[in-house]
């Protein structure tokens, strides 16, 4: 096969997957579980961050009892399923204070360490 024989054209690309957001397995659809959050956010910070999303019912970064520093979770809460869901869809990796967050529905049923 002689190099003229062959095609120029590159091979048709494949159109990226629209990941699916899943589906809150117990609990509320409009309550959020932030994880890998950086110390030194605070509620104001995650409220701040997730805000563009709709209207936020709360915003808690969980503290150790002990020594009140943050145990690197927290939860946010929203006034309705479809802001959640948006707020998911575009913070979960996102980097906030130089650490990336992992964002899911929180789960009623957890045992969050």
């Amino acid at each position: 096969m002689s190099t003229s024989d062959r095609s120029t054209e590159s091979p048709p690309q494949r159109p990226r997957a629209v990941r699916a957001v899943p589906k809150p397995r117990h609990g509320d659809a409009t309550n959020l579980y932030v994880g890998s959050l950086h110390p030194s956010v605070t509620d104001a910070d995650l409220a701040q961050r997730f805000s563009p999303f709709g209207t936020i019912l709360s915003a808690k970064v969980m503290l150790n009892i002990h020594t009140g520093e943050s145990r690197g979770m927290g939860f946010v809460k929203f006034d309705n399923k479809d802001s959640a869901i948006a707020a998911l869809q575009a913070l979960h990796r996102a980097t906030v204070n130089g650490q990336r967050i992992l964002v899911r529905f929180a789960d009623a049923r957890a045992d969050y360490h």
